[in-house]
């Protein structure tokens, strides 16, 4: 997607289980993303707290990891959300997706 001056943002990278770094207008930091899904103009997305929980190369414990996983497979972002493993953002406070 271009913006009015014909920079690209990058959200074509924001599909269903990629993972990558984006900056949004709200924070003064880039952050780490993992997608979860996108329903209309609402991203709902594995913040660094979540990913890291979930990655196998960072965390050894398993049952955890199937644990979340299958929470959000059942749609339970809910869970995901009030416990700190995930976020939501509309993607107009997206400023870039940077991979």
């Amino acid at each position: 997607m271009k913006s009015g001056n014909g920079y690209l943002f990058g959200l074509e990278f924001l599909k269903p289980n990629h993972a990558g770094v984006m900056k949004r207008k709200d924070r003064y930091e880039p952050v780490n993303y993992g997608v979860i899904k996108i329903e209309g103009n609402l991203l709902t997305y594995w913040n660094p707290f979540g990913l890291s929980v979930i990655s196998p190369l960072i965390n050894n414990n398993v049952a955890m990891r199937v644990y979340l996983i299958s929470r959000m497979e059942h749609g339970d972002i809910k869970y995901l959300i009030d416990n700190g493993y995930a976020e939501t953002v509309e993607l107009k406070y997206i400023e870039r997706v940077i991979f």
